[in-house]
């Protein structure tokens, strides 16, 4: 998707067409009907993610694609007819990138055991941070904890922060340009930001030390 500039939101948006019509009693049909509706006249871009400074649009894209995704099965279950095999229909937006043979640029299999699907293999964040920084939070945490670094240094002892990041990360949140973010969007998308306000609060909050001591999984 990225590739073609497609935010990957879109998925979520699809799934929840699927989730929210099994629900609700939709049929197989009005699914296909609402998913339909919603590639051919919702397709997110990744216009939203681009750019030096991240807005607002950034931050709710999977809620604005899944808002609409919701309101195209509500119109199916009320007769509405989408365009059918929007997968396959040759002026789809699927068929733009990929020149194909068939019927489809890509096989569609249809699964129904738990570790045929993705969310199988999904981490889930525990946090309002950017995922990617997931690892270098935890590692500063830990010398934090480990050191008892605000209790035995100043905020001033510190003369860098060095962080190995692999790509993607460093083209997410790495990136230059954000190393002053002025929206919040680019400020949690932003690994000097979020490392150096989680460095800042640990030295501001008295009881820091003692609130990670509670955190086992940093022993």
């Amino acid at each position: 998707m990225k590739t073609y500039k497609i935010d990957h939101v879109v998925h979520g948006a699809i799934a929840s067409i699927c989730v929210y019509g099994g629900l609700v009693g939709a049929s197989p049909l009005d699914i296909e009907h609402a998913i339909g509706m919603f590639v051919a006249h919702y397709i997110p871009w990744r216009a939203i993610r681009a750019g030096k400074q991240l807005s607002d649009s950034k931050g709710a894209s999977a809620a604005i694609s899944t808002e609409a995704a919701i309101m195209c099965i509500k119109r199916a279950m009320r007769g509405f007819i989408g365009p059918k095999d929007i997968f396959s229909n040759p002026e789809a937006l699927f068929r733009q990138f990929e020149p194909t043979k068939g019927t489809s640029p890509f096989d569609i299999t249809l699964s129904n055991e738990g570790s045929d699907f993705a969310v199988m293999g999904m981490h889930f964040k525990l946090g309002l941070y950017e995922h990617q920084s997931a690892g270098a939070l935890e590692g500063l945490l830990k010398m934090i904890h480990d050191s008892k670094f605000t209790t035995n240094h100043s905020i001033s002892d510190i003369e860098n922060i060095n962080i190995v990041a692999y790509e993607p990360a460093f083209g997410i949140i790495g990136d230059p340009a954000k190393r002053t973010p002025s929206t919040r969007q680019s400020a949690d998308h932003s690994m000097v930001y979020i490392i150096s306000t989680l460095l800042r609060k640990a030295f501001e909050t008295k009881d820091f030390n003692a609130r990670l001591g509670s955190i086992t999984n940093l022993d």
